[in-house]
């Protein structure tokens, strides 16, 4: 009935918990105070003829208990609301960083729909599971024998009664739990398709609509939501029929201490007070329970949430810490290096090494999947060497082949690393680099606002903002993955005119897709399987008439 990893997680907040539970508790003994009170007033002034001020006392301590009830049942409240704020707080900051440990290379792995998904609205469902039924699940096991205690010793019979009724509740939640599970399950399982589906349409609609199958995916998408509205329909009514038949059991049981009470107050065998605050304290013996009973699909619901949340929690991280040496002499080194991405038997690298000095620009080449980015991958951080050691001496500016841009002023993402940097310092840079021509177009120069992604940007417009971006940052090592790949060749010139500006006085990785960006190049390294097979100037390369002649020949088709 409680899961191990959501009872882990709330430990952080323990706190919390134990207070609500407290209160709970301190609330139902005021609630025994006060039945057995208002029996006490009624058998006075009912029977023994007591007038106002005889009971004026007890009036006053009834008052008293219904104030306190009234503080207690909403300091639970509280408590138990700040319960599950706090662990959804703490679940989605602990995701948050495990999307950032796992990378962008394992990341892409994943449905961005269902994470998305799983991150607001999975979190979501957790909140009632720790605010309601994790405190009711304590209290449902303290309260009743509370109540016992005070019961037993004023009337044997009833309870017993209570005794033996109260374990057949938490009997039928385990027992409707057992047929539900899979009901819930597959509910869970449609909501996330239809979120990932969902994520996809909306990321490839343009497509969808050229291809002239948007028609057909909102057909789709109208299946997968009415198969989403089914299961929710199944799971709700499973949830009626339980909450029916604790429902008529507890009134049952109640009606049987009722019956019982009532016999033996007309034999004399029970005095009025007795009866009274026993018949007040009945229903409130198995309210908890009920209560618990009304949770526990609250429970169900999380189970699939939760077990995907842990699962997501528990997954290898691939991003890991580059060795810094400054005392060392190259700027970047692999000795033996291998790797592998997860989920795929073959290597990506096959124990390369190589050295890139101070100052110098060396060419990663190579046809597609000879492992080019999966390097640029390991000197970011974002993979995990299988074999071998990775040195740099400082940490590296990235310039990828798709910058993301934004939703912003050009100002702000020039700014991003180097948030201290003036206004007038970043202008001089644009001056540098050409970026200012472009400025110029614009009606609000820097200070122009682009959309989500660029939007409102050219491919090239956008390669140029990284650029400066990442000459703003001051860094001495900077890793290019190919600028210019998918441009046309007269912002390709322009592009290089500005890596031109970039390069000087600084070391320079760079993944090459075409020839013009290999001419930037000191030295070539190229990579075929994950391997080396030849490096040297791009002279020396051409005169070996080797694998870099024939990428150079075929226009590096890659």
């Amino acid at each position: 009935m409680i899961d191990a990893n959501l009872w882990r997680q709330s430990m952080h907040r323990k706190g919390l918990l134990l207070g609500s539970c407290l209160c709970g508790i301190l609330c139902a003994g005021v609630i025994l105070g006060q039945a057995f009170t208002l029996a006490g007033i009624l058998d006075q002034v009912f029977l023994h003829g007591g007038d106002f001020y005889a009971v004026l006392p007890e009036l006053i301590q009834l008052t008293v208990l219904v104030t306190l009830r009234f503080v207690l049942q909403a300091l639970e409240e509280n408590l138990a609301f700040l319960l599950g704020q706090g662990v959804q707080m703490d679940l989605r900051q602990a995701m948050l960083q495990k999307i950032a440990a796992l990378g962008p290379v394992a990341m892409g792995q994943e449905q961005k729909g269902q994470v998305m998904y799983l991150l607001n609205e999975g979190i979501g469902t957790l909140e009632s599971y720790f605010s309601k039924y994790l405190p009711q699940l304590f209290q449902a096991a303290v309260i009743p024998l509370l109540f016992l205690c005070f019961i037993l010793p004023r009337d044997l019979l009833s309870g017993v009664i209570l005794l033996l009724t109260a374990p057949l509740v938490p009997f039928f939640m385990m027992l409707i739990g057992k047929w539900t599970g899979k009901v819930n399950a597959k509910q869970w399982k449609i909501i996330n398709r239809l979120s990932g589906y969902l994520h996809d349409v909306m990321a490839g609609l343009t497509t969808l609509k050229l291809l002239n199958q948007s028609a057909r995916q909102r057909e789709k998408i109208a299946q997968v939501g009415e198969d989403y509205a089914q299961a929710t329909l199944a799971v709700l009514r499973w949830a009626f029929l339980s909450s029916l038949a604790l429902e008529l059991f507890t009134t049952i049981s109640i009606a049987l201490v009722s019956v019982g009470l009532g016999l033996r107050l007309v034999e004399g065998q029970l005095d009025f007070a007795t009866a009274f605050f026993i018949l007040l304290a009945a229903p409130e013996f198995y309210q908890p329970l009920r209560t618990l009973g009304a949770h526990f699909h609250t429970s169900l619901n999380t189970r699939e949430a939760a077990a995907e949340l842990f699962a997501f929690l528990d997954k290898e991280e691939l991003i890991t810490e580059v060795t810094m040496d400054r005392a060392q002499v190259p700027m970047v080194e692999l000795r033996h290096v291998s790797a592998r991405y997860p989920g795929s038997e073959v290597s990506a690298l096959q124990d390369i090494s190589f050295t890139v000095a101070p100052g110098e620009v060396v060419a990663l080449a190579g046809r597609s999947g000879s492992g080019k980015t999966t390097v640029l991958n390991l000197l970011q951080g974002f993979l995990k060497p299988q074999d071998g050691e990775i040195t740099m001496q400082c940490a590296p500016a990235v310039i990828q082949q798709r910058p993301y841009i934004f939703a912003g002023s050009i100002l702000d993402n020039l700014r991003f690393g180097s948030e201290n940097l003036s206004e007038e310092r970043i202008l001089e840079v644009c001056r540098q680099t050409g970026l200012a021509e472009l400025l110029r177009q614009l009606p609000d120069g820097l200070h122009t606002q682009v959309g989500q992604g660029g939007a409102g940007l050219s491919g090239g417009q956008r390669q140029m903002i990284a650029m400066v971006r990442a000459i703003c940052q001051q860094k001495n090592l900077i890793l290019l993955d190919e600028a210019t790949a998918n441009l046309d060749l007269l912002t390709e010139q322009q592009l290089n005119r500005s890596l031109r500006q970039l390069l000087q006085g600084r070391t320079v990785l760079l993944v090459a897709h075409r020839l013009t960006t290999l001419q930037l190049a000191d030295r070539v390294i190229v990579l075929e399987k994950g391997a080396v097979i030849e490096q040297g100037t791009p002279k020396e390369l051409l005169g070996q008439r080797g694998a870099y002649y024939e990428l150079v020949r075929k226009g590096l088709e890659s």
